[in-house]
């Protein structure tokens, strides 16, 4: 048989110890029984009442030891504001680190007095910790102090482990307590469910089933949209399909960020396929009711540009405009880089115009591709004019725009205009891509 330290300290396979049945009380204390029923003298919890630390370290150095007045206050039923200012102070002054019996014992207390904010205040520097309590201990030790009956409580003392291991960048242990916790009939929240969520994405897809097919926790549209974003993320968009029939089938309707992720998901899939997917998807947003708005257009036609396909990307443009949604600076400047791909650079032109009449200004990005179709169009006056603008609203032009206007000015036969711009890349410490001057 296992001794009590042997089990605290996490020594045991794994599994083995996790009756789901009730569990058997085990005794707390690893301690001397002189101790376990006295107790602290009334000096001690006066001074600790009234906070006079000083004098309680000079009374402790020279009577009894830290560990022993925390033993004793437990077993006095004392109050768990007294027994935690005590804690607080000789962890902070004293330098106790406690063991992990005792601090699940006060976790105990905490949870039962319903002090969450002091729970997550310890469990966060608890976790911080860098000497190792295995998960499977922690919860043994904590089902040991509260006796046979985990409640509601203790459920929430799980939940905020979870986030604080999630926040402290432990996600493999939270997802650990995560299964841990069925072992012992707790069941988390959504809150702590969510956090786990967005930190392990490979293991959304358990998660989601564990939640909705086994432990019947009600999730919210928040939750559903991280196992979308989770699923989309990793390429299981088929998953992530049913994921939206599952919504509806309790009750909670996808919103815009929902089937926008989706829709995202099949762009960057690409593939044609995939992509008329994403506009099929867009067609049962509609008619769910839920408008598109820009960031769902710029979505498709950004993924149809990439894929080549400019055509099915000026339809969604067209419908966009129909719809009466607002282009942006990005949606243009998707469009006017995938016609400049596709060598439309008379429908490149047309769209920078109607882009500049609209009143948006081109980004650096959007500069350098209208540069190149005026280039490329051998209307390198245009060109220039665009280069010299950008100039003077303190853009620094791409290493690649300069050798854009220096090739399209030897095109045009101007020499010195071409070897100022050459000079002015060589004293910026840039070099000259003779590919791109050819």
């Amino acid at each position: 048989m296992l001794s009590n330290s042997a089990i605290f300290s996490g020594k045991f396979p794994p599994g083995k110890f996790f009756p789901r049945k009730k569990l058997v009380p085990i005794p707390f204390f690893n301690v001397d029984t002189t101790t376990q029923n006295v107790p602290p003298p009334q000096i001690v919890t006066e001074l600790i009442s009234k906070q006079q630390w000083s004098q309680l370290k000079i009374h402790l150095e020279t009577t009894t030891n830290p560990t022993t007045v925390l033993q004793q206050l437990f077993n006095s039923g004392a109050d768990t504001d007294l027994v935690l200012s005590y804690f607080d102070w000789s962890t902070r002054e004293c330098k106790i680190t406690y063991t992990l019996e005792l601090t699940c014992r006060l976790l105990h207390s905490l949870a039962v007095a319903k002090m969450y904010w002091n729970i997550k205040n310890l469990l966060n520097g608890f976790v911080k910790d860098e000497s190792f309590c295995s998960v499977s201990s922690i919860f043994l030790a904590f089902s040991s102090c509260s006796g046979d009956r985990l409640c509601d409580d203790h459920s929430r003392v799980i939940d905020m482990l979870v986030v604080a291991y999630v926040r402290n960048k432990k996600p493999h242990l939270g997802f650990e307590a995560f299964k841990r916790a069925d072992d012992y009939g707790l069941k988390l929240s959504v809150v702590s469910c969510n956090q786990l969520k967005e930190s392990e994405i490979e293991s959304v897809e358990y998660m989601y089933k564990e939640i909705m097919r086994k432990r019947k926790i009600e999730l919210n549209l928040v939750s559903f949209n991280i196992v979308i974003h989770g699923l989309c993320k990793v390429g299981k968009l088929n998953e992530a399909s049913d994921v939206i029939e599952d919504m509806k089938s309790v009750g909670v309707l996808p919103d815009a960020i929902t089937y926008n992720t989706l829709i995202d998901g099949y762009c960057k899939k690409g593939k044609t396929g995939k992509l008329y997917r994403a506009d099929a998807i867009l067609k049962d947003m509609v008619e769910s009711g839920i408008p598109a708005d820009e960031f769902t257009f710029n979505i498709l036609i950004d993924g149809f540009c990439k894929d080549g396909n400019v055509l099915a990307a000026m339809k969604v443009f067209d419908e966009m405009q129909t719809q009466g949604v607002k282009a942006s600076l990005i949606t243009y400047s998707s469009l006017i880089h995938g016609l400049c791909t596709c060598g439309k650079l008379d429908e490149a032109i047309a769209l920078s115009d109607q882009m500049m009449c609209s009143g948006l200004k081109p980004d650096i990005f959007t500069y350098s591709a209208i540069i190149k179709v005026f280039c490329k169009k051998k209307m390198v006056d245009k060109a220039r004019e665009l280069f010299d603008d950008l100039v003077k609203k303190g853009m620094v032009p791409t290493t690649l725009m300069y050798n854009t206007m220096i090739g399209g000015l030897y095109s045009k036969g101007d020499t010195e205009g071409a070897k100022r711009l050459k000079n002015e890349l060589a004293n910026k410490g840039l070099k000259i891509d003779n590919i791109s001057l050819g």
